[in-house]
């Protein structure tokens, strides 16, 4: 018995390093046998599942209330029916067996030999031998290391093979949007199925209606249903204001009525005019007085409404405009217009109109258009009062009696005009009489191209005896280049081109740079007047008021230097402008100026830029004055 002596000692040895093993064989049969029982229960409830989670989304989508009650008991039976049949496949819902589970995990964890199955396995003969029962331990002993790394089986169903596509995912998807939708006024719940549509009740409906006057008047939204206006059953609106009525429950027959509207909504009572309550919001613009009625029943009038308001409309009437006085001329030439503006609640826009007063032929034609420039639109504050200067003293117009009408427009594009006035479109002051005879020839030619014989014979005149007229060898070259120019001329872009070198020579003639420096000035101005009226940045108005000062340093020292040889003149000037030139004012009401602009005055800023051009203005005079 040499093999039997060492037995008890290896059989409480192989017991030792069994225990182990059967703890993870034990825990890796728990878990496949609950990933066994859910591939036989997920193949059979999905049936099921797909038909509940049909049935959900139609509920929640509002079906069932919306269709009839036939309709509504032909689909509840049918998805009776339906789960009926999807009971079926749980006949094939099993408990798996021990046996069963043991054989999945050798075959998902590639074991050969059986050795899970052979560590429950006894001998079937040799039970009372000790050599026989050593053996076998031995041989369980071994297989039993193959257990060691045993992994639970995974659950493999085979509803990939029966939805290749994945279109049961829909049905979640579905079902998540229909719930959202069915917390919506259209929305249905589950229980709608059971419920018949001549037994269900309605909920009173909650009307909410208001009026919302054109955002440019200023006037703020009037509730019709709020509990301040309950007593109320007349209101007043401006022209152009909206009605919107919104509905809340009800049976959904209620109705809106306001004659004679034009209305967003697509659907009309073809009878009444009236518009159908089906989209439960109405917007209508008022266009005359009436009455706005909300009633019941879309079939009959009979019977009182349910609310019922008179909307009396303010028309707006169109703007008006006249001047304030004749137009005015600074010294240099700028126009000064003052005028009163008013509106119902706001002006939009305003410009001047300026036409010829005395043309001088039917057959004119000019080369260029009349001059048109935008308005300054009074502030509230102003009682309708306004003053715009614009700088038209290089336009081929200026020094031609015109006439200037003044139009302004406001927000429902109504118009308004002034009574014409006419007079002589101020334009640059020119004391050198020849400089002067250039501008009359320019305007001529600028009002019509016809004239262009003329004007060359008068520039041949102007060049006639030199030696006594032009003193200067500079102004007769220029002279002879504009009269070559014009003679060579065949197109009206090359007759503007002479318009303008004649501009040129007649300023050369006159003063020379001053001009340059002036024209700066007056770019400068006009370009922060622009950024101040189109609402700039900080940064834009920073940039634009440190040009404005280099420009009016420039200006101010070439003057000074133009009149340092008129002692007279310079006294005088002195005398009267003394406290406006001091070069600490002038910083001061410019730092003030640039304040206001960022800080959001800017239309306390545009009439200070007015203020300081008037000064400057005034401050040019023309050396014959």
């Amino acid at each position: 018995m040499t093999l039997g002596s060492p037995a008890p000692s290896n059989e409480n040895s192989g017991t030792d390093q069994q225990r182990p093993v059967s703890g993870r064989l034990r825990a890796a049969r728990v878990w496949s046998r609950f990933a066994l029982t859910w591939e036989s229960i997920a193949p059979a409830i999905l049936p099921m599942a797909i038909l509940i989670g049909f049935f959900l989304i139609v509920s929640w989508l509002g079906v069932f209330r919306s269709v009839s009650d036939t309709t509504r008991i032909i689909l509840g039976v049918l998805f009776a029916v339906a789960a009926l049949a999807a009971l079926y496949p749980l006949r094939k819902i099993a408990v798996p067996s021990t046996s069963h589970v043991d054989r999945r995990l050798e075959q998902d964890n590639r074991l050969e030999h059986q050795p899970i199955t052979a560590q429950d396995d006894s001998l079937a003969i040799g039970e009372d031998d000790d050599f026989a029962r050593t053996l076998w331990r031995y041989h369980q002993r071994r297989l039993a290391e193959k257990v060691s790394s045993v992994e639970s089986a995974r659950v493999k169903t085979d509803i990939p093979k029966r939805d290749p596509w994945a279109l049961r995912a829909l049905v979640p998807l579905a079902l998540v949007s229909a719930f959202a939708f069915s917390y919506g006024v259209s929305g249905g719940a589950v229980t709608d199925v059971f419920h018949s549509h001549e037994r269900a009740e309605v909920i009173p409906p909650r009307i909410d209606a208001w009026l919302t006057p054109p955002s440019y008047t200023g006037v703020a939204p009037i509730f019709l249903t709020s509990q301040l206006n309950a007593a109320r059953r007349e209101f007043t609106v401006p022209e152009g204001s909206k009605i919107v009525v919104r509905i809340a429950g009800g049976s959904g027959e209620e109705r809106v009525n306001f004659p004679d509207v034009e209305t967003s909504m697509p659907e009309l009572d073809a009878t009444t005019g009236a518009q159908r309550a089906s989209a439960r919001q109405f917007e209508v613009v008022i266009a005359k007085p009436g009455t706005l009625q909300i009633r019941q029943d879309s079939q009959t009038d009979e019977g009182a409404p349910l609310n019922l308001w008179q909307i009396n409309v303010t028309p707006d009437d169109a703007p008006q405009i006249a001047f304030d006085g004749e137009p005015q001329r600074a010294v240099n030439g700028a126009l000064t217009l003052n005028y009163v503006a008013t509106d119902d609640y706001r002006l939009a826009a305003g410009r001047g109109i300026v036409s010829l007063a005395n043309p001088k032929s039917d057959a004119a034609r000019p080369l260029y258009d009349a001059p048109d420039f935008n308005l300054v639109l009074p502030r509230r504050n102003q009682e309708g009062k306004a003053k715009t200067t614009r700088d038209l003293m290089e336009h081929p117009w200026a020094g031609a009696k015109v006439n200037i009408i003044l139009e302004v427009e406001d927000d429902l594009e109504q118009i308004g005009r002034s009574s014409a006035i006419e007079t002589i479109l101020p334009g640059r002051p020119f004391s050198n009489p020849l400089a002067r005879a250039l501008i009359e020839q320019r305007r001529n030619l600028a009002l019509d191209a016809n004239a262009s014989k003329d004007v060359y014979d008068m520039l041949d005149l102007f060049m006639l005896y030199p030696e006594e007229t032009i003193d200067n060898a500079a102004h007769f070259l220029g002279l002879t280049t504009a009269k070559s120019k014009l003679g060579y001329a065949r197109s009206d872009n090359e007759l503007r081109e002479v318009v303008d070198y004649l501009w040129e020579v007649a300023r050369n003639i006159e003063d020379g740079g001053l001009s340059d420096a002036e024209r700066r000035l007056k770019d400068a101005q006009q370009a922060l007047r622009d950024a101040l009226e189109r609402g700039a940045s900080d940064e834009e108005i920073e940039q634009l008021m440190a040009e404005l000062r280099e420009a009016m340093q420039d200006f101010l020292r070439e003057f000074a230097e133009q009149n340092q040889n008129n002692p007279n003149l310079q006294q005088q000037q002195n005398q009267q402008n003394a406290q406006q030139l001091d070069p600490q004012s002038l910083d001061e009401m410019l730092d003030r100026l640039e304040e206001m602009a960022k800080s959001g005055a800017r239309e306390q800023a545009m009439d200070m830029l007015s203020q300081l051009q008037d000064m400057m203005n005034n401050l040019q005079m023309g050396q014959g004055q």
